[in-house]
This record gives C-alpha cells, structure tokens and sequence, in this order.
C-alpha cells in the first residue's frame, strides 16, 4: 500500500474517532441532563420493601418485616424500632439528584463512598418478597455543604451517594446519619407504667433485707419490711413509684443463653404491684459489658382484683388479657438496662426514710434566762430599793401611773409564772 493510502486512512481514522468521542460527551451529558431531578430510587413503591440491609464496615443490620410487624434479625427477631425505619425510608423514596459527579471510581475515596479505614460508607439494600437479590442498593457517603456561613461553618444540604454501580451523585434533600449498630435498632421501651397505676412498690437487694410502700388511699405512703414503722419520705417514695415508668433497654442478649450463666439465680428484685391486680417483677443479674450496664428479666403474675372491686368483670378479663400480652411479648427476653434504670428501680433504702423534725425542747425559765445573760439584764421595777416604803407605810391602792408604768415596763408583763 502507498505511503499516501496510509497517511489518508489514518487521517480518517483520526476524525472518525474525534467524532464518536463528541458524540459520547454529547450523549453522556444528555443523560446526566435527564438525571438531574429524577428519583435517586430505582425502586418505584417504598411500600414494597420487606427487608432492609445495613452495612458499615464491620456493623451488620438486617431489618424484616413479619406478620407481626418489623423485627430486628440481627437481634433474634426482636422488635424493630419501626418509627425510625419508617422515617428513614421515607428520605430514602425523597431523594432526587441534584447533581452527576464527572470522576468515576477515582474520586470514591474523596466523598466517602469507599471503606479506606478513614471513611466508612453506609451500604443499604432494599428487598421486596418478589425478589432473592436486592431490588435497590445505595451507598450513602460524605454530606455536602454549598453555602458558607459565618466563621466558615456551613449547613449541609446535599450527601454523594451512589446507586449500585451507577455514577457519583449528589442526592438531596439531606438526609441525617442513621444508627448503623444492631443494638440501636431495637424497640427502646419496654415498659411504661405511670406511677397511678401502681399501689405497692418492692425491692428485694441479695445483700440485704426486703423494703416496700404501700400508697394509702388518702394518698399517704406506709411501709413494710424494713420500712415497717418508718416515717416515709414522700418525695423519694413518689420518684419510686415512678421507676416503671418509661423502662427503656439498650440491648437485648440471646434468648438462647441459659440466665443462670447471667447472674439470674443471685438477682436482684424490684416489684409493682398494679391497681388492677398484676403484679411486675424485674430481675436483675450480672453486669453486662464494661459500661456498668445490667442484665435483667421480666415475669408477669395476676394476684386478684382489689378489694372491693370483684365484680369488675370487665376489669379482669382487660388484666387478664394484659397479663397474656406482657408474657408473650416481654417475658422469653434478656433485657440489657442502664445503670441509671436499675438504680431507679431499686431505690435506695435510707432515700425513703423522712429526715427527723428538728427537736423543739421546753421554754426557758426566769431563772434560766436571767443566769444566762447576766450582767444584761436591766433593772427589775418590780423590784424595791432600799428606801421604799415599807408594806405597811405604802399606800393600800397605787395610782394609775404606777399600774401603767408596771404593766409595759415589765419583761414578764401578759406571761404566765412558771
């Protein structure tokens, strides 16, 4: 082939491959042009989802939903939080993008969609029950300040993310920092008894003797055990009432685990007694972890209406049907309280015991008082000189002035003589 055949093929070789590059930019910018607004979400019905999967370096959540409702697989099914799921799928169905990030994958590490032992992306995928392999995935990354304020401080407004193996974009709105520990997924309230529904409060220490408060009917705390005959400190037996109240858990241990293993055999004790008859018991065992946490077990029992009130039939079978409800949601769980909680529950002994009423002893005499500040004392005007008159030159009736003058003048003056 000629030298000139060549130089012409490779000239139209040239433009042939700076046309098909334009057209790609070309093309390549229309689509970003179309992205730009569109739903971040491949996934058209959020309502769909029926399993969703957390993933942050070595942090593992996986989130089901049942037929008793959402459950935490990675806590043994217990309950989800399902307020927070539902909160953060519905920023997840909001999510637009507001921007496609040109780079590919060399500028992962710089918006925190790559685990470099610096950055820790959240990983979330979203199941349904028509599909084996997840029906979406992002990757959620570093947030995104466009506006700087005072003092270079800006809010947020955008984060990178990255949908499957799709470009970087900036999604917004902003989206907040989900919890990415199994422990933070669980249903936080276990109990919430408010303090009117309790009439007899009970702690049982292993290492000391049984305390409990009754609340009287006229409202007046009377108690029992080593409390019996005690003058009850109102105020501390009113924030014992209220330990039941708002019982929250910070995490729940396998089921499986035998509770003796636990501490449950040398357990501590506290007990409400409600007003409708079922009593609460709260076991608490060994210490859980280095935070001073505990571990801790509920049981249910029923111990009758109250007096006067047997022919509530209606009131017992609403007990009754609490008292199943309690055992079959609460009673197979190893809770994991705050040290703050068990403390709560089991309230300090000398905390209930009224302070003694300040001692008030006798008055004091005359003598007393005279042979305590003397040399201050001012003359006595009852008191004669040397020159009065003696009881027989005095005159039988003194005047008036004399009887005004002895009645104000007189320390001693409207008291009673001792």
């Amino acid at each position: 082939m000629k030298p000139r055949t060549l130089v012409l093929l490779a000239a139209a070789l040239i433009v042939l491959s700076i046309a098909a590059y334009w057209s790609q930019q070309r093309d390549l910018a229309a689509q970003q042009a179309s992205e730009v607004g569109s739903r971040l979400l491949k996934l058209e019905d959020i309502n769909q989802v029926v399993r969703v999967d957390l993933i942050s370096g070595t942090q593992s959540v996986s989130i089901a939903r049942t037929g008793e409702g959402w459950v935490n697989r990675s806590r043994w099914d217990y309950p989800a939080r399902f307020e927070t799921l539902a909160a953060f799928l519905r920023d997840l169905d909001r999510l637009r993008v507001a921007e496609v990030i040109r780079g590919g994958a060399e500028i992962l590490p710089d918006v925190g969609l790559v685990d470099d032992g610096t950055n820790t992306p959240l990983i979330v995928r979203l199941y349904t029950e028509a599909s084996v392999d997840p029906a979406d995935e992002l990757t959620i990354g570093k947030p995104r300040a466009a506006t700087a304020m005072a003092q270079g401080f800006s809010l947020p407004d955008s984060r990178f993310m990255r949908r499957a193996r799709g470009p970087v974009v900036l999604a917004e709105p902003f989206i907040q920092d989900v919890p990415r520990r199994a422990s933070d997924w669980i249903r936080a309230t276990v109990l919430d008894i408010k303090a009117s529904e309790i009439r007899r409060m009970m702690a049982v220490p292993s290492n000391d003797f049984m305390y409990a408060i009754i609340r009287a009917d006229d409202s007046s705390y009377i108690g029992e055990g080593s409390l019996h005959g005690v003058s009850i400190n109102t105020a501390g037996a009113e924030s014992w009432f209220r330990a039941f109240q708002g019982i929250m858990a910070r995490d729940v241990a396998d089921p499986a685990t035998a509770r003796e293993s636990l501490g449950y055999d040398s357990a501590d004790l506290a007990v409400a007694h409600l007003t409708n008859g079922l009593v609460v018991r709260v076991h608490i065992g060994a210490t859980a972890g280095d935070e001073g946490r505990r571990y801790a077990w509920l049981d249910f029992d029923y111990e009758g209406p109250a007096e006067g009130e047997e022919n509530d039939h209606e009131g017992f079978a609403n007990a009754r049907a609490e008292l199943e409800r309690y055992r079959k949601d609460l009673g197979k769980w190893t809770f994991v309280l705050d040290d703050s909680q068990v403390r709560r529950l089991l309230f300090f002994r000398d905390q209930l015991v009224a302070a003694p009423a300040p001692s008030e002893g006798p008055p004091p005499t005359n003598q007393e008082t005279s042979e305590g500040s003397q040399g201050n004392t001012p003359p006595d005007p009852a008191a004669a000189p040397d020159d009065a008159p003696t009881p027989e030159s005095a005159p039988l009736e003194p005047s008036a002035e004399a009887d005004a003058s002895t009645e104000s003048d007189s320390p001693a003056a409207g008291v009673e003589s001792p």
